[in-house]
């Protein structure tokens, strides 16, 4: 993957600890634009505080899931999202949190497929011998183990 996403949600006593990093690798002089986090709470959820080093992040209340929107990473210094996040006293986690990132890779072949060369025959053009790719997150998820 040309990102990795480090997130570290706890729950404990009516409280859950929040701690998302998010950065690039193996993209070379490649920017990684139009990065989302989605980051899905319990639906027991009764309020969120969080705070993005970078970028915008909202809560929609009725899905309980944040969506922390951070557009183009900087190469300077990593997007960090903290917060606290309010939960009954009795809740008891049943699974771990699953995060799921978004983005676009311009010009990156994630598989690293190169092509060198290209014959067409039978054509009275010439073909431009560029070759164009893109690299877009599907169902990029990453799990968190503590919980």
């Amino acid at each position: 993957m040309p990102i990795y996403v480090k997130p570290q949600i706890t729950y404990s006593g009516g409280q859950g600890r929040v701690h998302v990093m998010v950065g690039a690798k193996h993209t070379g002089d490649k920017a990684v634009t139009n990065v989302v986090v989605l980051i899905p709470f319990p639906a027991a959820m009764r309020a969120a505080q969080l705070t993005p080093n970078f970028g915008t992040v909202r809560v929609d209340t009725m899905t309980q899931v944040a969506r922390w929107e951070i557009g183009k990473l900087p190469k300077d210094k990593t997007p960090t999202l903290e917060g606290t996040i309010t939960l009954p006293p009795d809740f008891k986690s049943d699974e771990s949190p699953t995060v799921r990132a978004e983005f676009v890779v311009k010009m990156l072949a994630a598989s690293g497929l190169k092509v060198d060369g290209l014959a067409i025959r039978g054509v009275s053009y010439k073909p431009f011998k560029g070759i164009r790719a893109s690299t877009v997150a599907g169902k990029f998820t990453v799990r968190c183990m503590d919980t």
